[in-house]
């Protein structure tokens, strides 16, 4: 009767016979190469956003400083309406020689405003602007006088 006091331990029953415990180590000694390398999607996607984090920051801080330079550099705009101070000298009664005159005295005052840095535009090529950036009559009128 004393035999059948003693346990008997069974082996574990695979379905498979050629898995054993030996080839589930083999499998983690794979996955921990794996993990041993230090590259996993992880660590990409958190270089990525710390190299996003880093990047935004600067570059921000150039564009700002571009547009900052920008806006100081942009020329001034000037606009003469030449047809109109024309037939406004031609409905005055003014001679060929006076509108000619007239026409010389104004690429003078378009070359004095182009070397101060302003951008000189026909009155009849502008489809809409603000009024202070349209040259008077009375302002031409006066620089046609200083300059005589």
């Amino acid at each position: 009767m004393q035999e059948d006091s003693k346990k008997v331990e069974l082996e574990p029953i695979y379905a498979d016979k050629r898995t054993t415990t030996d080839q589930g180590e083999k499998v983690a000694q794979v996955n921990s190469k794996g993990k041993d390398d230090g590259f996993s999607l992880s660590t990409a996607l958190t270089g990525a956003l710390v190299a996003l984090l880093i990047a935004l920051p600067v570059t921000y801080k150039y564009i700002e400083h571009k547009l900052e330079a920008l806006g100081t550099t942009q020329p001034q705009i000037a606009v003469i309406d030449f047809s109109a101070i024309l037939a406004a000298q031609a409905e005055r009664g003014a001679g060929e020689d006076e509108i000619s005159e007239t026409v010389l005295q104004l690429n003078e005052v378009v070359t004095d405003l182009t070397s101060s840095g302003f951008i000189v535009l026909d009155g009849n090529s502008v489809l809409s602007a603000p009024e202070n950036v349209y040259i008077s009559s009375e302002l031409l009128r006066d620089l046609f006088e200083m300059s005589e």
